[in-house]
């Protein structure tokens, strides 16, 4: 036979090898992150060290979402150890949290970058520009993933299933994200509330209004009304005991159990309706306050339809969703009691 007719086969059968070879050892790609950068990745079973140095808890709520907590290579900021009980959902997920090396510390939180290039991570995500140049100028190779409304969650979680080619689970959480809008859409639609209860995220101590973006969003969505009104555009809302008081919110939500309990005690506050009618919640805090910028955005909004609505949502079981939120997203078991503990504020 022709050595022509032995070299075609011979060359289908190298290509199919390479093919193959290539196919189990994955292929160099990029991903447009959160400021319109186009990253360039390695394959995602080779991204095996994770830094989170800007936004860390917070980040980090993403980066457990797919399952990556073990390769997280710095540890919590110095804040977040000092009060270990009420952050423990961090260390439940990843316990090495607790010991690794913190690189940064709120509210800038800029690197050390001499502690980040020791724990030469193979991927850095970063929130703020100006970190992200930081990072990017030492040869990081760092994600945007920019925060500026409710929606930027959803875009977190799809842009993190495309890092980790896990892209079945990112759009798992924003089905359950849906049904859980659908879900509160539907009962109250069946008796529209008039007027809507209003409500107010509050910082007791300085009187502010921190997170109006996220906070905002989750009263209106769970069929409340954010107060004040048409403050778009900012993050954090000085108030007055006079525009409280003009305002006079029928539900507050504050930072923690403490500032629920001193909200009734607070001569600035005695004359709102929320006070008289002991209706100052502390904030149900998982690995964030459930106000901030994490994937616990979904059960928050439960949450909020049932402190707005209790008598429309009595039948919602808060424990037993919660128990499976963190079960079904995070590989996470919580007992009744943890998830009660949660749900009031942690400790």
């Amino acid at each position: 036979m022709p050595a022509r007719a032995f070299a075609r086969p011979l060359l289908a059968l190298l290509l199919l090898c390479l093919a193959g070879a290539a196919a189990a050892a994955g292929e160099a790609r990029t991903v447009t992150d959160m400021a319109g950068r186009t990253v360039a990745l390695p394959p995602a079973g080779q991204i095996r060290r994770i830094a989170t140095p800007d936004g860390t808890p917070g980040v980090n709520a993403f980066v457990f979402l797919f399952g990556k907590g073990g390769a997280l290579v710095n540890g919590l900021p110095n804040f977040i150890r000092s009060q270990p009980a009420r952050w423990r959902l961090q260390t439940l997920a990843a316990p090495q949290l607790a010991e690794l090396p913190a690189v940064s510390e709120p509210p800038g939180w800029a690197a050390n970058l001499e502690t980040l290039l020791s724990l030469r991570p193979d991927l850095v995500f970063a929130v703020e520009a100006g970190n992200i140049r930081a990072l990017e100028s030492k040869g990081f190779r760092t994600v945007a993933v920019t925060w500026r409304n409710a929606e930027s969650i959803r875009a977190s979680v799809e842009l993190m299933g495309k890092v980790f080619d896990q892209p079945a689970r990112a759009r798992d959480y924003g089905a359950y994200l849906d049904a859980v809008l659908a879900y509160i859409d539907k009962r109250l639609r069946a008796s529209p509330a008039k007027p809507r209860p209003k409500a107010v995220y509050l910082r007791l101590e300085s009187l502010t209004s921190p997170m109006r973006p996220t906070a905002g969003w989750l009263i209106e969505h769970a069929g409340g009304m954010p107060v004040p009104e048409k403050t778009a555009g900012i993050d954090t809302l000085q108030l007055s005991p006079e525009q409280l008081l003009a305002d006079n919110p029928d539900v507050i939500v504050v930072w923690s159990r403490e500032e629920a309990e001193k909200a009734y005690r607070d001569p600035r506050l005695r004359r709102l309706a929320a006070v008289k009618q002991r209706r100052v919640f502390p904030i149900p805090r998982g690995f964030m306050p459930w106000t901030h910028y994490t994937p616990e955005l979904a059960p928050s909004l439960l949450w909020m339809a049932r402190t707005l609505y209790p008598d429309r949502f009595a039948d919602l079981d808060l424990v037993r969703e919660t128990i499976r939120f963190y079960e079904r997203f995070y590989g996470v078991t919580l007992s009744a009691d943890e998830a009660r503990e949660l749900l009031d504020g942690a400790p």
